[in-house]
């Protein structure tokens, strides 16, 4: 159960499972060989610089001049870091 409350027409646009994303398809070169997956990000899912997001306070000035030009995956609803693209917010986690 998640903690965050969102009206159902955003929760419909949420994918299911415990990633961020929605597995579309599997990709192959021509000569058959697996390439990888094509998949379909969470609309609430964005990539920002770390300098630019809204969790940059909790860096130090020192990491922020080192790191802050990377990009994190942040979560709009959940209102934090996205870690290995496994959800954050909780919403439709089941299978």
């Amino acid at each position: 159960m998640s903690k965050f409350r969102v009206p159902r027409k955003i929760k419909k646009k949420i994918p299911i499972g415990m990633y961020c994303y929605e597995f579309v398809e599997s990709t192959y070169s021509e000569n058959g060989n697996w390439k990888g997956y094509k998949t379909k990000p969470c609309p609430f899912s964005k990539w920002v610089a770390i300098k630019d997001s809204p969790t940059a306070s909790e860096y130090t000035k020192e990491e922020l001049e080192d790191f802050g030009d990377e990009t994190i995956d942040y979560c709009k609803i959940a209102e934090c870091e996205i870690d290995d693209q496994c959800k954050s917010c909780g919403i439709k986690y089941g299978f």
